[in-house]
């Protein structure tokens, strides 16, 4: 996936379409998940950063190897993952775009209020926070208490 796709999805742009989206990784299969902040699988997002109620993912999943004994296989998200609020099933809102490598947060990532107003944004690695963070609460100020450098989750500075 070009990196200007993402960016533009990360930034609160268009998000890329599911042809460049499967393109990028042809192994892999689209794929729609629905969480809540309490019940998220495999890679969670700290807490702090997820929105609440219904959260519909999209994005590409890769299927590993070796097959489990029901023949289905585990599989790992891949490229720009788009998630968004969900209320009576539709879509209302961004609530976070990114990218997964190998079933790990990776890059930039955005994650929106449903209000649409940011909530944060900065860089994971292997799905850690990692270097700075900016939070913002619902009314648009700085949330001073979250925003600044980040090592590993834990907020290490200003």
């Amino acid at each position: 996936m070009a990196c200007a796709t993402l960016m533009t999805a990360c930034r609160g742009g268009a998000a890329p379409s599911d042809e460049e989206l499967l393109a990028a990784h042809p192994d892999g299969v689209l794929f729609d998940s629905i969480e809540t902040r309490e019940s998220q699988v495999g890679d969670p997002a700290p807490g702090f950063l997820r929105g609440d109620g219904k959260i519909e993912g999209h994005g590409v999943e890769v299927p590993l190897p070796d097959t489990r004994p029901d023949g289905s296989h585990l599989a790992h998200k891949w490229g720009v993952w788009m998630n968004y609020y969900l209320e009576n099933s539709a879509r209302v809102a961004k609530e976070s775009a990114g990218e997964f490598r190998d079933g790990h947060r990776e890059g930039h990532w955005t994650f929106w209020h449903r209000d649409g107003q940011k909530r944060a944004e900065g860089t994971f690695t292997h799905s850690r926070m990692t270097g700075h963070w900016d939070c913002w609460r619902e009314d648009g100020s700085v949330d001073t208490a979250l925003s600044g450098d980040y090592q590993d989750d834990q907020r290490v500075g200003n």
